[in-house]
């Protein structure tokens, strides 16, 4: 760990659910763009089918559809109630082992990210 540098979060790149969605309203401007000598480029054009929706009145892009992490990253419910339970039958000496082990390990918290703008 103490090897990490920095690693700047938005310089990853995106996942293929949020490069479809970029894909898809890039493709509505471009329909749209493509019929600008017409007086309605955007007629039976629903900006929702393209990667936006609409909140209070206004489109919005849609950044990100479906889970966000895929299901079998986490242990179904028995395997963790089980893992708790061991955890909570741990004895004293466990822990006294466990921070012992650690102790002088300490390391300081980094942020991954130089971005001020992350929300």
């Amino acid at each position: 760990m103490k090897n990490l540098k920095k690693v700047d979060c938005a310089l990853l790149p995106p996942c293929s659910k949020t490069v479809r969605n970029k894909l898809q309203r890039a493709h509505f401007v471009s329909i749209v763009w493509g019929n600008a000598g017409s007086a309605h480029p955007d007629d039976e054009l629903d900006p929702c089918d393209y990667g936006w929706q609409m909140k209070g009145g206004n489109y919005v892009p849609v950044w990100f559809s479906g889970p966000s992490v895929p299901c079998d990253l986490f242990e179904d419910e028995e395997t963790t109630d089980v893992a708790d339970q061991e955890v909570q039958n741990g004895t004293d000496d466990d822990v006294a082992e466990y921070e012992a082990s650690n102790s002088g390990s300490e390391v300081e918290w980094n942020d991954d990210s130089g971005s001020e703008d992350e929300l």
